[in-house]
């Protein structure tokens, strides 16, 4: 027999499992350059990166819900300047290439805009929930892929090696 309580439970799991990847990359395409990314990243908390990225972002293994929105920023997720959805649980945004046009400083997501919790309602409070990229992916000359995992207080010195490509030190201090 179905108890009520036992759909209750489950739906708190299901509801709280929602998170997926937000990945920025140097490049304005999804599949080459350096990326960064915030992985697991909860619904509406904001991934912001340093300004070498933000050409292309890829919002991927995004739940499998009837619909989701990926949201990109000009500024740590106040101003959108771009989104793109799937009911799939992946797709890439990039910044047109013109000469004038500026890359993403920060994205975020939302499983249902059209739900209680739009990313709308959550950007437009006074607090933000913001986190940073915690990995960096990149190949070596070789090409060979890498995937480096970091801590936040890590990242800024993760950045400047890479922003300095110095890609063969960062495999050297943190693999």
């Amino acid at each position: 027999m179905f108890k009520l309580s036992n759909y209750i439970v489950f739906s708190f799991f299901a509801t709280a499992a929602l998170a997926g990847n937000i990945c920025s990359y140097t490049t304005r395409d999804c599949v080459t350059g350096i990326r960064t990314c915030c992985n697991n990243i909860a619904e509406g908390t904001c991934c912001s990166w340093s300004s070498t990225y933000g050409w292309a972002v890829k919002f991927e293994n995004m739940p499998l819900t009837s619909w989701w929105l990926g949201r990109t920023y000009g500024d740590t997720c106040r101003t959108s300047t771009s989104g793109g959805g799937s009911s799939g649980g992946s797709t890439c945004v990039t910044v047109y290439p013109g000469p004038n046009y500026l890359n993403w400083k920060s994205a975020n997501w939302d499983a249902d805009t059209r739900s209680r919790r739009s990313v709308d309602n959550t950007t437009s409070s006074v607090e933000l929930k913001c986190a940073i990229p915690n990995v960096v992916e990149f190949n070596t000359q070789d090409g060979e892929a890498h995937s480096v995992t970091f801590t936040a207080d890590q990242a800024d010195h993760i950045h400047e090696l890479v922003d300095a490509g110095k890609l063969e030190e960062l495999l050297d201090m943190y693999t």
